[in-house]
């Protein structure tokens, strides 16, 4: 009885497939087969994953890897048959070191995984592929390299996907395709490495599609889809404003028994990681999900140059066939720092690109400044004009952008030098704003230069609080000093001029010393109770 009955206790015991992200995408993409391409018939590829990418996945060592991934972001038009061969290998490997690319040398020492027909579906997100057909593989720590082999002699070929990759590994990748034969050899080196999922078999399963809505300067909410059953005790979670991941015995911020996480108690214009596990028992936890990222919003004033790598909030979108912005680094074009937003030319088609600013707080009633520096660059001695508008609205959409702050006309940006344009904008509801910088060059000029963007508050309401608060000394050399009337401080925050928390302090100092950071123009944040106000310093 005792045996029967303890039979079936373990028969209740359910297993499932725990993916884990061990290389996110990092917005890239790609058509060229760095993921298996249904538009071309042979095509072989291997990259790297390196022990830092491993490591910071959460995926457990001394585990066998039952299937894989790779993402989406556009479809092709139909699903696509062939033969597919996945390779993975253990490695301690940082950067791609296979010191040949003949295919023959690429794969020795790897491990066969799959070997089976396999379709390519017409869908964007995670493909899974459950590995059939090859030898079992177990992950032993450090970094992996995987590659894959697609064949597609006969069956119909489809129009190209774009896989959605990661491009933080200089030449990481080594692939070739072709609709003739499978390439002897890898001759092609990029960047782009295809967004890639690992799973294994677990008996607790962390839960999945982590989000968050109502996100305001201080609060948000984090919702995610829950497991079935839902775990005995729960989910716990671990927020950060780092975007190092927990390990195993990471103590949590919180537990919920709910798919829904208030969080409260917020930094504005701050970027905050996000990651749930559930928890089965007291003992038996899952993997941690990976990291969600959102932002809080931001607080004017508000200033932005182009400096954090990470662009926190900012998005681009093109409307247009021509080409969209980026981020331009050459010596001695960005107005300060040294990165700017750039548009650069398209050949044949007129641009239609839009740069889209973080979330930002204003106050109805209110009328705020906002300035940014724009310029045209020379191609060599000869002057390409460039066009652009400034817009604001509710939301990083274009038809939200419904209020024209600055507009330069057809052909207007005809200077090589920075100048700073102005637009004033009074919203008529208290809310969170977006700012837009829209391109509409024609076609075949040359490059539109962007920096220093500012939302400025209104110069009379910055005089009524140094009636309140002041600091010195002018400039700050290794601290500074807060003189308050009538003001109790609880807290102060250091900000960077990309909006970045580099320095905190709890309660009232005699002296906030800042000597560690570098010469530049800080964000001073003075809290009083439920109230703040910002100050401007300059730290030599």
């Amino acid at each position: 009885m005792k045996k029967t009955l303890l039979f079936l206790l373990l028969g209740l015991v359910t297993y499932g497939q725990q993916f884990v992200s061990v290389l996110p995408n990092n917005g890239s993409t790609s058509g060229n087969a760095r993921a298996p391409q249904g538009a071309v018939r042979y095509a072989r590829t291997c990259y790297i994953i390196s022990p830092a990418e491993m490591t910071a996945s959460g995926f457990p060592n001394a585990t066998a890897v039952s299937a894989l991934s790779f993402e989406f972001g556009t479809a092709q038009d139909i699903a696509t048959s062939g033969t597919l061969k996945i390779y993975i290998q253990n490695t301690s490997d940082a950067t791609y070191l296979k010191a040949s690319n003949v295919w023959t040398d690429v794969i020795n020492g790897m491990t066969m995984v799959h070997n089976a027909p396999t379709t390519i579906p017409a869908a964007t997100g995670f493909w899974d592929i459950t590995l059939t057909g090859g030898t079992p593989f177990t992950y032993t720590g450090g970094g992996v390299y995987v590659a894959f082999e697609w064949e597609n002699p006969t069956n119909p070929l489809s129009t190209a996907n774009v896989a959605l990759c990661n491009t933080t590994i200089v030449g990481g990748l080594r692939n070739e395709f072709n609709n003739s034969a499978l390439a002897a050899s890898l001759v092609n080196t990029s960047n782009w490495r295809p967004a890639t999922r690992f799973a294994f078999t677990a008996s607790c399963v962390s839960p999945t599609a982590v989000t968050s809505t109502n996100i305001t300067t201080t609060s948000a909410t984090v919702n995610f889809t829950g497991t079935m059953p839902a775990p005995a005790n729960g989910y716990e979670y671990f927020v950060s404003t780092s975007s190092t991941a927990p390990s195993a015995s990471t103590t949590p911020t919180g537990t919920t028994t709910s798919n829904s996480i208030a969080l409260t108690g917020l930094s504005h214009t701050t970027t905050y990681y996000v990651w749930v596990r559930s928890a089965c028992s007291v003992s038996e936890k899952s993997v941690w999900t990976s990291a969600h990222v959102f932002h809080t919003i931001a607080q004017a004033p508000f200033e932005y140059g182009f400096e954090n790598p990470l662009h926190p909030g900012w998005t681009l979108f093109n409307a247009g066939t021509g080409n969209n912005w980026g981020i331009g680094s050459t010596a001695g074009f960005a107005a300060t720092g040294t990165n700017y937003a750039v548009y650069g030319f398209n050949a044949t088609n007129a641009a239609n690109a839009w740069l889209f600013s973080r979330a930002i707080s204003l106050t109805a009633g209110i009328q705020y400044t906002i300035t940014f520096k724009v310029r045209a660059r020379m191609d060599g001695t000869v002057m390409y004009p460039e066009s652009m508008k400034a817009t604001i609205g509710t939301t990083n959409t274009v038809a939200a952008q419904t209020t024209i702050l600055w507009d330069s006309g057809l052909n207007g940006i005809n200077y090589e030098t920075y100048t700073t344009q102005t637009g004033t904008f009074t919203p008529a509801t208290t809310g969170s704003y977006v700012l837009g910088f829209h391109c509409y060059s024609v076609a075949d000029m040359f490059q539109l230069l962007l920096d220093d963007v500012f939302v400025n508050v209104p110069l009379n309401l910055d005089e009524n609080n140094l009636n309140n608060v002041s600091i010195y000394p002018v400039p700050v050399y290794d601290g500074f000093y807060i003189k308050a009337t009538n003001l109790d401080v609880t807290g102060v925050n250091v900000y960077d001029l990309n909006g970045r928390l580099v320095k905190s302090f709890q309660n009232a100092l005699e002296n906030y010393n800042i000597s560690e950071l570098n010469s530049g123009i800080y964000m001073v944040e003075i809290k009083n109770g439920e109230e703040t106000q910002m100050k401007k310093i300059i730290k030599k």
